[in-house]
């Protein structure tokens, strides 16, 4: 059996700020593009580790357009919720546009009971759920989930929220684990048991300008891996790049930091700690992550 694997999709019609083109076209062309590979190609599911949405607060047409496109194809999508799929963190899906998808029949959710399809067990953890346990070590097993997963760097120098890829397979021995919450592209292979982190479908800043979007294929058989690229427009036909504009939305997330930086969060005041404490608080561009940690 093969299986596609692509996380952080991202789905929205709101065009982040450097995107230039007709941003909800490119988002249906490549999600279409997905859906139609594994139709045509005998691939039974897609299944997606997390952020499937933007933002729990979506358009009822926007989320009916994705409810009529997932429809055409014949393909079974099992999914986690990421973060931004939730309403404050909160596990609850009621009134959130994967909930719709869910109720709608589009998808199925994973979780700690495995879907079964013959000997391919699925299993599922979404952003902070905890990792399921394997019922039956005999099975195929694949485990889709939402958590800040690297392969051996650190997507900023004072990144402490993090696991590494070869540790998540070390202590939890499926087969496969799709992964997602990191936009960068990657696969682990530890003793015949991979990951799978297909970064962003969309490239949503400039920082993506280099970024490829694909997702992966395994074949559950010989337990190969197969990635497939998806077709995009240069970078600078869709994402406004020049160096004033890179600089001026540095600066702009840079002043962010500093006036998040003004109210010390603890007494006995260290510089570098209130940083790493302050990252946690707001949501930023990595590359100004990395910035901040080359600065300290």
């Amino acid at each position: 059996m093969k299986i596609a694997c692509l996380s952080d999709w991202h789905l929205t019609n709101t065009a982040p700020e450097k995107r230039i083109d007709n941003y909800e076209e490119s988002v249906f062309r490549k999600y279409e593009f997905v859906l139609k590979h594994c139709d045509d190609n005998g691939i039974k599911y897609l299944v997606g580790g997390g952020d499937i949405f933007n933002h729990p607060r979506m358009s009822l047409g926007f989320v009916s357009n994705v409810i009529k496109v997932s429809n055409r194809y014949n393909v079974k999508i099992l999914v986690v919720p990421g973060q931004h799929d939730l309403f404050f963190h909160n596990p609850n899906l009621n009134n959130t546009p994967l909930g719709l998808l869910k109720n709608a029949g589009v998808i199925t959710m994973l979780g700690d009971e495995p879907l079964m399809d013959g000997n391919i067990h699925f299993y599922g953890a979404g952003w902070e759920q905890p990792i399921p346990k394997i019922i039956d070590k005999n099975a195929v097993t694949i485990l889709a989930i939402h958590i800040m997963t690297i392969k051996d760097k650190k997507v900023y120098e004072q990144q402490e929220d993090y696991i590494t890829a070869g540790s998540l397979l070390k202590n939890n021995p499926f087969d496969l684990i799709v992964s997602g919450d990191n936009h960068q592209t990657f696969t682990e292979l530890y003793k015949g048991r991979r990951l799978v982190n297909s970064g962003s479908l969309m490239r949503s800043t400039v920082a993506q300008k280099d970024h490829s979007p694909s997702f992966f294929v395994y074949d559950t058989d010989d337990k190969t891996l197969e990635q497939v690229l998806i077709p995009c427009l240069p970078a600078h036909e869709v994402l406004l790049i020049n160096e004033h504009e890179e600089s001026k939305e540095l600066n702009q997330r840079l002043i962010l930091y500093k006036n998040a930086l003004t109210e010390e969060v603890e007494s006995d005041f260290n510089f570098v700690d209130n940083i790493k404490k302050k990252l946690k608080l707001i949501e930023v561009n990595d590359r100004v992550k990395e910035i901040i940690g080359e600065c300290v």
